[in-house]
């Protein structure tokens, strides 16, 4: 566990995008040979490709495919823009069969894109790139989820943008958004992290023997993923907590702040 959290940290902490790429090949060739999985954020001058041969159990964040597409050897394009329609188009089918082929999961933090890039931004002159780009974003990762590739959900963390909690729930719409059934989404948020954390005897799915950390819900999400934030009360180890205690210990907590 402790080796686990060192490699999440090292490889996929904000620090990671100054690793010098032999730091970042040395480190996953260490990991492959403790049997470590690896979640990371690509250091610059490592290409989406080679992070994925290398090893990466999963790679986050959608805008990295495009970062990756502008310093990859032979890259032609020369803007995010030019990137983003590249990898729309065959190099980027090629790219998650790769992944798929190497079982590299996913985390694209759509919402995160969103709430640092496209709405952080006061310029109107800057907003509309950003926009366009943002919709090829989900595009993209429409396309990796057709070709196979294991999409887990996830906002990211940061002091200046999303919102913890909210943002999930903000992922899930985003990932329906980008072709994923309501199933799916959901799936994407409970068993397929379970899966990759090796964790499906006690965590994942809804069933005797599991542990029993659920959100009770007064609308189906089958039927509209926005159902999710219906919440009637949160089942956490085994002990049940109503809406209205949260909402009261949520009020007293911030009352002592």
């Amino acid at each position: 566990m402790y080796k686990w959290f060192l490699f999440f940290f090292l490889v996929c902490s904000p620090l990671a995008g100054a690793l010098p790429p032999e730091a970042f090949f040395a480190l996953m060739a260490e990991a492959r040979k403790e049997h470590i999985p690896v979640a990371v954020h690509l250091p610059k001058d490592v290409s989406s490709a080679e992070g994925s041969d290398a090893g990466a159990a999963s790679l986050e964040h959608i805008e990295t495919i495009s970062e990756s597409a502008l310093w990859r050897k032979g890259a032609t394009a020369k803007t995010v823009e030019q990137a983003v329609d590249e990898n729309l188009g065959p190099a980027g089918q090629a790219l998650f069969q790769r992944f798929a082929n190497n079982g590299t999961g996913y985390v694209p933090t759509l919402v995160a894109y969103e709430r640092g890039f496209v709405l952080w931004s006061n310029d109107p002159a800057a907003l509309k790139p950003r926009l366009d780009v943002d919709e090829k974003q989900i595009e993209l990762v429409r396309m990796m989820h057709d070709a196979g590739v294991p999409i887990m959900a996830g906002s990211d963390f940061s002091d200046w943008g999303t919102v913890p909690g909210i943002d999930l729930h903000n992922e899930l719409a985003l990932l329906v958004e980008a072709g994923f059934t309501p199933l799916e989404a959901l799936q994407a948020a409970t068993l397929n992290p379970a899966k990759f954390l090796g964790k499906t005897e006690t965590f994942g799915t809804i069933q005797v023997g599991h542990t029993a950390d659920l959100v009770l819900l007064d609308a189906n999400p089958l039927e509209n993923i926005s159902h999710t934030r219906k919440i009637s009360a949160v089942v956490l180890g085994g002990k049940y907590f109503p809406l209205a205690s949260i909402q009261a210990q949520a009020l007293l907590n911030a009352a002592h702040r």
